[in-house]
């Protein structure tokens, strides 16, 4: 170890670690609205002695080294991976606490103008920032992990994977009011995973699990700016995904083909009525399953499973 790397990482692991240095911050409307958060955990640089390359290696507090960064003459480019040191400590559910924290970081150049116009400047960025513009706080976590962050309306917060190892996918749900008791159970299931990685649009479906509010649909839009994903969740209370329609004399049971009937995520369609519709798990077999409901001979048949991103005409449903 480096001269001073002891104390640096006592430093930085009484202030934040990277596991716990996320930021939730509001953001402001206009061009500031997406700069990632300022506070952030401290990194440490180094050089090595004697190396014939301009070679750059990272880390954070409690982490591995990243593998080294060629400086050339105009800088550097391109995305930092740092590993955090994993433990052997096991949370409740008997999933490791930390098993290998992926912190990722977006490595771009900049010059500066007028007197230092010569001095290359290496910027360090996270790669994504969670940012909500919903209406209520949100839990977001990595699949397949227990560590649950908490995003503000109206907030943003920057986001590293807690295991290098899980997929590389995100949860969402609604998180408790503040005047609910602390320790009691979340109102809202967690949410199917969406992928963060790729820019674009998806929406995703949100259920409460008494049934009492309905379901709510979130747009989920990643957007490159500064070389930083953002990840940008919306309410889609105008235009959902789709629409379904029932102009039979029947009411309807439709959920995702991957789902069971018995499970929580169902909807029920009354006769003449129609409601907005979003997959409850996007990176699942899209294909609707709708069945009838209230008609004892339809009970035990099974659903219809349709393809509704097929235009066209599709078989009929059969009831009694």
């Amino acid at each position: 170890k480096m001269a001073g790397q002891r104390d640096f990482n006592a430093r930085e692991q009484a202030l934040n670690t990277c596991s716990n240095g996320l930021v939730d911050q509001p953001f402001r409307t206009g061009a500031a609205c997406m700069e990632p958060p300022v506070e952030y955990p401290a990194l440490m640089l180094s050089f090595p002695r004697g190396s014939t390359r301009h070679d750059l290696y990272v880390k954070v507090a409690g982490s591995q080294w990243s593998d080294a960064i060629q400086v050339g003459k105009s800088g550097a480019s391109g995305m930092v991976e740092i590993l955090n040191e994993p433990t052997h400590q096991e949370s409740r559910s008997g999933r490791p606490i930390n098993n290998g924290f992926l912190f990722q970081l977006s490595l771009t150049t900049q010059t500066i103008s007028q007197r230092q116009f010569k001095t290359e400047v290496l910027v360090f960025r996270p790669k994504y920032v969670i940012v909500n513009n919903l209406q209520k706080t949100l839990h977001y976590k990595q699949v397949s992990t227990d560590a649950v962050n908490t995003v503000r309306s109206q907030h943003k917060s920057n986001f590293h994977w807690p295991c290098a190892s899980a997929p590389h996918e995100l949860s969402i749900r609604i998180a408790p009011p503040e005047q609910q008791t602390a320790g009691s159970e979340p109102l809202w299931h967690w949410s199917g995973s969406f992928s963060i990685s790729a820019l674009g649009e998806t929406h995703i479906r949100l259920r409460s699990k008494d049934g009492i509010e309905s379901a709510q649909i979130v747009r989920v839009e990643v957007k490159n700016l500064k070389e930083t994903l953002h990840v940008i969740l919306h309410p889609e209370n105008e235009i959902p995904p789709y629409r379904i329609n029932n102009a039979s004399s029947l009411s309807l049971m439709t959920f995702q083909s991957v789902q069971q009937r018995d499970d929580d995520a169902f909807d029920l369609i009354e006769q003449r009525a129609s409601m907005p519709f979003a997959w409850d798990h996007p990176l699942k077999d899209k294909r609707l399953s709708v069945s009838a409901f209230g008609v004892e001979d339809a009970q035990d048949a099974k659903p219809l499973k349709l393809n509704i991103d097929a235009i066209g005409a599709h078989p009929p449903l059969v009831a009694g």
